[in-house]
């Protein structure tokens, strides 16, 4: 995936691919847990975002977080800058 698209974007298609969600059923406001995500789930997502946009995800701090914006807070900050 191109870097240009949002960070959202690209973390909700790898929510959706991860947890076999629709891509509708991830919004900015729903919880990993909400959507359905096991433990084994977010150590695989953590392992798909880290592939993905090229940071170290730590799966405590994914399992933590509230809601997908906190996720893609996260993300942003373990970027680098442009």
């Amino acid at each position: 995936m191109s870097n240009a698209v949002p960070t959202f974007e690209r973390l909700r298609a790898l929510i959706c691919e991860t947890l076999e969600r629709p891509l509708d059923a991830v919004t900015p406001e729903s919880g990993l847990r909400d959507l359905g995500a096991t433990s084994l789930d977010i150590v695989e997502l953590a392992t798909n975002i880290e592939d993905v946009f090229g940071i170290v995800m730590n799966e405590r701090d994914l399992g933590n977080l509230a809601t997908v914006a906190d996720v893609v807070k996260l993300i942003d900050t373990k970027l680098p800058a442009a």
